[in-house]
């Protein structure tokens, strides 16, 4: 598999409570990095970033270069909240950790109780892996209750405690929606997860996404002059011109 950015290897980094113990769901998380540097899968987008900052997360707007359209259209292996037949899909690339991402979160949700059924929201994966230790455990975690039907469920609560995010957040998530942690440890190790979240970033890397978060309309790539709050005016004209 073609290998899409920086190798995960001495770079990578884990919280060290996620490192603790040999069972269980920390232990799982360090077989994916074992498992990612043996098959050098890279789950770094080349200089990714947080669309707001460096990959430290300095201030000053990241944007992405070259391509401006959404090049892998929206399938049923995505995850959709809303019909495909609104005026505007509204797609969207994000860290569970980047904090700007966590800015969006709210942000999005003002815009689809604004919007209700003339908006449809589809959710891709971009962990920014050097920067964010947790942005992929949280990806596989949101990943492993998508199997279960509660895909949105996790990602809603995942963004909600993107300050705690870790293992204890992931079993006491995993006791709310009535899944077992023990199939969430395992999922941490699957390549199944892996090769769905790379999924993901090859689109958005295609598409020419370098920084999260990434939105695109309709799919045309957003990007806005100042702010995020751009979006309400883009999807209002987005929705007009699809009448």
């Amino acid at each position: 598999m073609r290998v899409i950015a920086d190798v995960l290897s001495s770079t990578w980094r884990f919280c060290p409570c996620l490192l603790n113990g040999g069972s269980g769901i920390g232990a799982g998380i360090g077989t994916i990095h074992a498992a990612c540097a043996a098959r050098r899968v890279g789950l770094q987008a080349s200089g990714g970033k947080c669309a707001h900052g460096s990959a430290d997360g300095d201030a000053g707007m990241i944007w992405s270069v070259g391509m401006s359209e959404l090049t892998v259209p929206v399938s049923a292996l995505d995850h959709i909240q809303g019909n495909l037949d609104a005026a505007v899909v509204l797609v969207e690339y994000a860290d569970y950790q980047c904090p700007y991402c966590g800015e969006a979160f709210s942000l999005v949700k003002r815009l689809q109780q604004r919007f209700g059924e003339g908006l449809c929201l589809v959710f891709r994966n971009f962990p920014l892996v050097q920067s964010h230790p947790q942005a992929l455990p949280a990806a596989i975690t949101a990943e492993y209750a998508a199997e279960h039907g509660k895909f949105w469920e996790a990602h809603d609560a995942l963004f909600r405690s993107q300050q705690q995010l870790g293992e204890l957040v992931y079993r006491e998530l995993m006791r709310e929606l009535g899944l077992p942690e023990e199939g969430l440890a395992a999922a941490m190790g699957e390549n199944r997860n892996l090769l769905r979240i790379q999924r993901d970033i090859e689109s958005g890397m295609r598409s020419g996404v370098t920084g999260t978060p990434g939105f695109f309309i309709n799919g045309a790539l957003f990007q806005p002059r100042q702010s995020f709050e751009e979006l309400y005016d883009a999807i209002i004209q987005a929705g007009a011109g699809s009448n």
